[in-house]
């Protein structure tokens, strides 16, 4: 398989949580996933650098949104040199939502007491893929629960990134 230089990834595995039910399996979910993504024999086909990987840590409580957003404008911008033809996004942690199609993407700092400000809104970030960077395919796969809790309030990445910006 050739190598895929305008298909780039976003894994995210979160194993620590704190003040919240802690995972074993996530971050090696997102490791396997990651790994195939850049398996250039049966795999994604994707140049390492275009596979931006988080993996939770405890101390320091990591990733953090700014990490994540940083990997996000690297994607768009090298997108914007080489072209944007699939993103891979995959989250493997907790997952919060109430009965709609969104799935709130808890990183470390989440708990149900905590719900404020400290998860990812799925359909905001495909919402970001397709309609701020302008990639063909989006691929979103999401290995978490839908913990039904009241009042999150989620990071907006459209007000960061994609106010007068058109895509590539």
């Amino acid at each position: 398989m050739p190598i895929r230089d305008q298909d780039y990834a976003l894994v995210i595995g979160i194993n620590d949580y704190p003040n919240y039910k802690p995972l074993q399996g996530a971050i090696k979910d997102a490791e396997e996933f990651a790994t195939w993504l850049m398996d250039t024999n049966t795999g994604g086909g994707l140049k390492p650098e275009n596979c931006k990987r988080f993996y939770s840590t405890a101390d320091p409580l990591q990733p953090i949104w700014d990490d994540i957003d940083k990997a996000l404008e690297a994607i768009r911008a090298q997108a914007r040199v080489t072209g944007a033809r699939r993103l891979y996004f995959y989250f493997s942690g907790h997952g919060q939502s109430l009965e709609n199609e969104n799935v709130n993407l808890c990183l470390g700092r989440w708990s149900p007491a905590n719900a404020s400000r400290v998860a990812l809104s799925s359909l905001d970030y495909y919402g970001f893929f397709v309609n701020c960077v302008g990639f063909k395919q989006v691929v979103v796969l999401l290995d978490c629960c839908r913990v039904r809790v009241v009042g999150v309030r989620v990071h907006d990445i459209a007000k960061l990134f994609c106010i007068s910006i058109r895509p590539i």
